[in-house]
């Protein structure tokens, strides 16, 4: 099994390193991800959502989107969960420090689980 976690799937390294029945397992964010944060991180916050990923030789067999709210989180957990995607080296320093002093009371984890197999026990031909 492959895990690609909030990145970008590289299928020819997926498929030379998978076993003939293995799976790849990919998590984006959907539209609404930190929605909370992102609107005072930036002037503007486009929602744009991430199309189904496909590549010849695998097929998405399931497929699930998930909203989960975290409520009344500390200055320092908001810090530490910005820090941990990119929104932190393009915001403003200022911002960030004024996001800080004011959390909002509840922020949005927003993603997509999507599973892939291999079609037609395909193996190995990138």
């Amino acid at each position: 099994m492959v895990l690609c976690l909030f990145g970008f799937p590289v299928w020819a390294e997926f498929d030379r390193v998978l076993k003939p029945n293995g799976q790849v397992i990919l998590i984006d964010a959907g539209v609404d991800h930190l929605i909370e944060l992102r609107e005072k991180m930036y002037d503007t916050v486009y929602k744009k959502q991430n199309a189904s990923r496909t590549c010849d030789g695998f097929e998405c067999v399931n497929e699930q989107e998930y909203k989960i709210p975290l409520e009344n989180l500390s200055a320092e957990q908001v810090a530490d969960l910005i820090k941990m995607t990119p929104h932190y080296y393009r915001m403003n320093k200022d911002r960030f420090n004024a996001l800080i002093a004011n959390v909002p009371p509840c922020v949005t984890l927003n993603f997509r689980v999507s599973c892939y197999s291999r079609q037609n026990g395909r193996t190995n031909r990138f």
